[in-house]
């Protein structure tokens, strides 16, 4: 019996070539697109899982809150932290201590006489390979790590730079100083929070031999006991900070240490996350309407299509058949359909993987989709939606009389009619939402690259530099300048895009003891001039001002959210003593506020200081033309001045893009799925408006006799999908405002959602829908009506 079933499957798929396509090809394109979508959700759930210790590991994070200011997170740890806590809670059975010193200065790499750039160098304690489950492929785990300038590199970085030759007992600089290579590590695979390219000794950095808690640059990973209780373990923490003397709630100093779970880190922390659990939530969101509209589609074509097989259901009833065989039949027949679109699906999944890369910023392998995991998923997805779309035909199909059927008294019913009529609307109103969301997340995303930001981005290079660079810096200056194609350099600790500096100030007047949060970076005297921000009172810094900070004499200038946040008057700020974490001087000028921060956040106060050489790390040439002939004059002058390092650079006003990465990421993804909810939803369509021209071919024919004109007929037959459309609109647009509203609520600067975006959903929906049926449509419509009346 199966056999005959699949041989029936079959012949009906190639005897209904259009129906079939549209079934198989919009289901496929359903299932490629979970599919694809899952594959993401997944990897980004995975974060950390390899970690044989993942389930007790943990990391510690600074909370610090001052008077009655905001709570300010830190990922960052003093080194003094490790050691107390595992003296004093009996909960932590060890654990280790990071360093990446590119938070203030890139590392440069020296091989064989070649100066590199090179990303993700760190420190790290002897303890990194116990704690952490990274592979040792040469040199012994125990030992790598133990002794000062030893390192161990990852084996695409000993690939790199030694190609097959072995480096172990090889000697490098980085950052001037001679490492020993000591061993080669697995690379890190691609869902770990931690992946550097070396690691160093924590023992030939002085800062880890410290022992204060007065200093926070290092990350602290936490191996608890088995079945700790973390809430338990949370508790006991501010107590001990306050017996320690760092928390001094009496003084309004509140400093705690908050502990994450380290499979949590990608998507929960607020100041570890690369990621967020809203995007999860909103792909999974996309995938399930995705999959919704593709299994909508299969359904209402195969409910649809059905009923032209009443006849067949009649015949085999009155030779004998069974009802239990008629209902198996026809759950065969969507089984076999499902089974040929999962095929189809895992095809075009692996054909759109680069695409899909592309889009999400993954690199997922072919290997990937085929795993028994996928397989199974994919499996089970493909029964169930077999069954779903078969069951309802055959049970409905299979309660008729023969008799009644034979003599042409079957009839589809309205119930049916309006089932497929539901199942339209909903497949088009998750359309419209999809392509209202697309269209406010590109209008955001245009603001915010178009807002003034209160500097001027365009044309300014970002180039990492040598902190030895600041003794000599007015001559380098010079010398750049001299290019030709500089039209100014300023030296300074984080370029304007992103400034994350966070310190603590206090003017007169305030409360003893009392501090506010700001925010604040080293700047040299170019910098206001360079980045042409407007000075609204006092004046820049001088280059003088950058050689008495040496000695200890600070001038600061600060933005009017400094003074709205200290209470100071334009006029009379010039002059205010100002302390700020031990940095004593005057308020000197006074710059208008500039987004130093992505606009999801207001602009806070900010404080631009010269500091000691070791505070510098970048600098912002402003060039008066972008052409590779510039840029290579520019890097000729460099380089004949700084031999030593390497001349990369950024463009600023890329730099400043990059950080709406993942809303750019979100809207081309919106932007792709919205497309294919609408192909889907149009497939369908094509199907119902043939099945309808089919059951109204003959009222059709009678209206041509009658005298009825193609265009009466067109209207007659596009008025109900469009009266469907209309009524999707009608629905996803409330919906769709509504939802956008709050996602642009993620933003302290944001655009107003308008109408434009509702009335351009609804006109692109309509007329891909318009334009898909028209075919169809036409071609009823002119049919000669002499061959259809005829027809019996």
């Amino acid at each position: 019996m199966l056999k005959n079933h699949l041989l029936i499957a079959f012949r009906n798929l190639i005897k209904q070539k259009f129906y079939s396509f549209l079934n198989v090809f919009g289901l496929a394109i359903g299932l490629s697109a979970t599919l694809l979508i899952g594959l993401y959700i997944h990897h980004e759930l995975s974060y950390d899982n390899f970690h044989e210790n993942a389930e007790r590991l943990v990391k510690a994070d600074i909370a610090l809150r001052q008077g009655s200011g905001d709570e300010i997170r830190v990922n960052v740890t003093p080194d003094i932290l490790l050691g107390a806590f595992a003296k004093e809670f009996p909960e932590v059975a060890g654990g280790v201590r990071l360093f990446d010193p590119s938070g203030f200065r890139p590392s440069v790499l020296e091989v064989a006489g070649q100066v590199y750039d090179q990303p993700n160098f760190i420190y790290a304690d002897s303890t990194f390979f116990d704690v952490f489950s990274f592979s040792l492929i040469a040199g012994n785990p125990e030992t790598a790590l133990s002794q000062p300038n030893q390192l161990v590199l990852t084996e695409a970085t000993a690939t790199k730079y030694f190609n097959n030759v072995n480096p172990i007992g090889e000697e490098v600089k980085v950052n001037g100083k001679v490492y020993m290579i000591t061993g080669i590590m697995e690379d890190a695979p691609d869902n770990s929070t931690i992946r550097p390219t070396m690691v160093a000794s924590s023992s030939s950095h002085a800062g880890f031999s410290r022992d204060t808690w007065g200093s926070a640059n290092y990350m602290t990973y936490l191996l608890l006991e088995e079945n700790v209780d973390l809430a338990t373990l949370q508790s006991k923490i501010q107590p001990f900070m306050v017996r320690q003397g760092v928390s001094r709630p009496a003084d309004g100093m509140f400093f705690n240490i908050i502990l994450t779970p380290m499979k949590d880190l990608r998507l929960f922390s607020p100041v570890n996350s690369t990621s967020d659990i809203k995007f999860v939530v909103i792909f999974s969101a996309i995938a399930l309407l995705i999959l919704f509209i593709a299994v909508i589609n299969y359904v209402n074509l195969a409910t649809a299509r059905s009923t032209s097989r009443a006849k067949e259901v009649g015949i085999r009833k009155s030779v004998g058949a069974l009802r239990p065989q008629l209902l198996s039949q026809f759950l065969m027949e969507s089984l076999f359909l499902a089974v040929v679109s999962a095929v189809v699906a895992l095809v075009l999944s692996i054909l759109l993987l680069p695409t899909f890369n592309q889009l999400t910023g993954k690199e997922f392998t072919d290997a990937d989709i085929l795993t028994p995991l996928t397989l199974q998923f994919m499996g089970l997805l493909t029964l169930f939606i077999g069954l779903l779309a078969g069951i309802y035909p055959a049970l409905v199909l299979t309660l008729y009389k023969p008799s009644q059927v034979l003599k042409g008294e079957f009839k589809s019913s309205a119930q049916g009619s309006w089932l497929r009529q539901i199942l339209v609307v909903l497949q088009f109103s998750i359309s419209v939402f999809l392509i209202i969301s697309t269209l406010v997340m590109s209008k955001q995303l245009k603001h915010v690259q178009s807002k003034e930001l209160g500097y001027d981005r365009e044309n300014v290079l970002v180039v990492p530099v040598k902190s030895k660079l600041i003794k000599g810096a007015e001559a380098f200056k010079s010398e750049i300048i001299n290019s030709t194609v500089a039209e100014s350099i300023s030296i300074v600790g984080e370029p304007p895009s992103n400034i994350q500096g966070g310190y603590s100030a206090r003017v007169p007047g305030m409360p003893e003891g009392q501090y506010n949060n700001v925010t604040a970076v080293a700047v040299d005297n170019e910098y206001v001039r360079t980045m042409k921000m407007q000075l609204l009172a006092g004046s820049e810094l001088s280059a003088m001002d950058v050689v008495l900070a040496d000695s200890g004499q600070y001038a600061f200038v600060v933005n009017e959210s400094f003074l709205e946040d200290f209470d100071l008057e334009l006029a009379s700020a010039i002059g205010t003593p100002v302390v700020m974490n031990g940095r004593k001087g005057e308020i000197k000028g006074v710059v208008e506020d500039f987004h130093f921060r992505p606009l999801h956040q207001k602009i806070a106060p900010l404080v631009l200081f010269p500091e000691e050489q070791w505070a510098y790390s970048y600098a912002l040439v402003r060039i008066s033309r972008a052409d590779p002939e510039s840029l290579t004059a520019l890097q000729d002058k460099w380089l004949a001045m700084e031999p030593s390092m390497p001349f990369t650079y950024d463009f600023l006003d890329v730099t400043y893009n990059s950080l709406y990465q993942s809303e750019t990421r979100l809207a081309g993804i919106f932007g792709v799925f919205s497309t294919v909810g609408i192909l889907i939803a149009c497939l369908g369509l094509v199907g119902l408006v043939s099945f309808t021209a089919v059951q109204k071919s003959k009222e059709i024919g009678i209206r041509k006799v009658m005298g009825a004109s193609v265009s009466q007929v067109l209207n007659l037959m596009m008025r109900d999908f469009a009266k469907l459309i209309l009524v999707s609109f009608v629905i996803s647009a409330p919906l769709g405002y509504v939802i956008m509203g709050r996602w642009l609520q993620n933003f302290e600067y944001k655009t107003t959602i308008g109408i434009l975006p509702v009335v351009l959903a609804f006109g692109i929906t309509m007329l891909i829908a318009l334009v898909a049926i028209s075919y169809q449509v036409i071609k009823a419509a002119t049919a000669d009506p002499i061959k259809v009346l005829r027809d019996e």
